[in-house]
């Protein structure tokens, strides 16, 4: 009994029975129709394959449910019959079906059976393209659903972010009462407390500048005053009125000097702990 090789694992595992004994008789196999009938009893065709045995003698038989609509089409026939002696395959189409059609020739004496796989690709590759579509549908599905997770949670991390940004803004617009609202502990946190703790600086540090100006304000004001108010009543032709108002103006000169050389010296000390307030004591 001699055969020729093609590809299938059925195909290997036909071309493996044939080196064993029947096992009915124990004996090798009598024909290539007994070595078929027994191959096809123990095996069931995969997904979208049908299994066919054409005998030497009598009609094809097939494992299984068979495909009708390649049983019935003469171009199989043809097909099995062109390869039946020398063995392949071949691609056929069938009412826009198309199929893989493996055959193994057996042969004995002058007779040849063979053994045929049909592989229904069209069936196969729409099998394939509904697991891809659904692949892709899930992959879409999910990669929706990770940009929503992201972008909510990236939302959530940046709230603090925007919240200092709109502080910081206003305090460009010169609002310095605006403060964080710190929730968490985590180094979001931690950096909304520091620029809390920077904002209540910065608003001493403007409450005590404007105190500062309206005292230097006032006390520039009230020599000023005092100057304008000597000089509208001074008497130019009295001498004696013009050296007593000239003595005045000269001290009230030198005090605007010391007031303008204290500023001078605290703008360039640039320490708000330069000058500290304490409560005189006077000694009798």
């Amino acid at each position: 009994m001699a055969s020729r090789t093609v590809s299938p694992e059925e195909i290997g595992e036909f071309r493996a029975l044939q080196n064993e004994n029947d096992p009915d008789t124990g004996k090798p196999f009598d024909s290539a129709d007994r070595l078929l009938r027994v191959f096809l009893e123990r095996n069931l065709p995969d997904d979208n394959e049908a299994l066919y045995g054409f005998r030497a003698t009598g009609g094809p038989t097939y494992q299984g449910e068979g495909d009708k609509l390649i049983q019935t089409s003469p171009k199989f026939r043809a097909t099995v019959e062109r390869l039946r002696s020398t063995g392949g395959s071949a691609t056929i189409e069938v009412s826009g079906q198309r199929y893989r059609v493996m055959v193994q020739p057996i042969q004995q004496g002058d007779s040849t059976s063979a053994f045929v796989v049909t592989h229904d690709v069209t069936a196969a590759r729409s099998t394939l393209r509904e697991l891809m579509t659904t692949y892709a549908l899930l992959s879409a599905l999910s990669v929706i659903v990770i940009a929503g997770i992201a972008s909510w949670s990236a939302g959530r991390l940046l709230s603090p972010v925007r919240q200092l940004r709109d502080t910081a803004r206003g305090i460009s617009d010169g609002d310095l009462g605006g403060r964080l609202v710190v929730t968490g502990h985590d180094d979001l946190s931690d950096l909304q407390r520091t620029f809390n703790d920077m904002l209540d600086r910065l608003e001493s540090a403007f409450v005590t500048q404007r105190g500062l100006l309206d005292d230097a304000g006032h006390e520039l004001r009230t020599p000023l005053t005092v100057l304008r108010g000597h000089l509208e009543v001074l008497d130019v032709d009295d001498p004696h009125d013009v050296a007593a108002t000239r003595e005045l103006l000269l001290d009230e000169i030198d005090r605007m000097s010391r007031l303008v050389n204290d500023l001078l010296m605290l703008a360039k000390a640039r320490r708000p702990d330069f000058v500290t307030r304490t409560r005189s004591t006077s000694s009798r």
